[in-house]
C-alpha cells in the first residue's frame, strides 16, 4: 500500500539521524557493516518509493493542469456567449424601441407579451465636454508608489523608507 509523502519524508529524516549516529558510534566492524547494509537496504527502498511518490504526484499535477486549462477555455467560451448574448438581447430591444418611437406607440400587445415604453429611473444623465469643463471639476486619484523607480533606488544601494526588495518566492517544475 502507498504511504503519505510526508511518511516518506519523516523516514528520509529518521534514516539520516540514525547515519549520523552510526558515524558517531563506538561499533565492531562486523556489527557496522550489517547495519549500513540494512540503512543502505532502507535507503534504497525509501528512494524507489519516492520516485512512485513523485511520478504519481506529477501526474496527478499534470491532469489537473489540463482540467484547469478545459475549463478556462470552457468559461472563456461561455463568457463571449454571454456577451453575444448580451448584444443580440439590446439590439432586439433596440429594434423593437425604434419602431415603437416611429409609430408613436407608448404601448403594443402581443400575443403572450406585452411591451411599455418607459423612462429610465435614477438620475439625470450628465452631458459634458471634458477639454471645456474648469479644472476645480475635475479629481486625481490618490497617488501610488513608483515601484520601477523605488526599485531602481534599491538596486542603485539607496535606502527607501517603507521599501525594501524581497526574496524571491520558489516553485516546482515538472518535466
Amino acid at each position: 500500500m502507498s504511504r503519505p509523502l510526508f511518511a516518506i519524508t519523516e523516514d528520509f529524516k529518521q534514516l539520516d539521524q540514525m547515519l549520523d549516529q552510526l558515524d558517531q558510534a563506538d561499533i565492531p566492524y562486523e556489527e557496522r557493516e550489517q547495519l549500513e547494509a540494512s540503512l543502505m537496504a532502507w535507503l534504497q527502498s525509501l528512494n524507489d518509493e519516492q520516485r512512485d511518490k513523485v511520478d504519481a504526484y506529477c501526474w496527478i499535477v499534470k491532469q489537473l493542469e489540463a482540467e484547469a486549462e478545459t475549463a478556462r477555455e470552457v468559461a472563456r467560451e461561455f463568457q463571449e456567449k454571454v456577451v453575444a448574448r448580451e448584444r443580440r438581447v439590446e439590439l432586439l430591444k433596440g429594434r423593437m424601441l425604434e419602431h415603437m418611437i416611429a409609430i408613436e406607440q407608448e404601448k403594443l400587445v402581443g400575443h403572450k407579451m406585452t411591451v411599455k415604453v418607459t423612462k429610465n429611473g435614477g438620475r439625470l444623465p450628465l452631458v459634458f465636454s471634458a477639454d471645456v469643463l474648469p479644472e476645480e471639476y475635475f479629481y486625481t486619484p490618490d497617488p501610488l508608489p513608483d515601484t520601477n523607480k523605488i526599485r531602481a533606488a534599491l538596486e542603485a544601494g539607496k535606502e527607501v523608507a517603507g521599501a525594501r526588495i524581497g526574496e524571491q518566492g520558489k516553485h516546482l517544475r515538472i518535466r
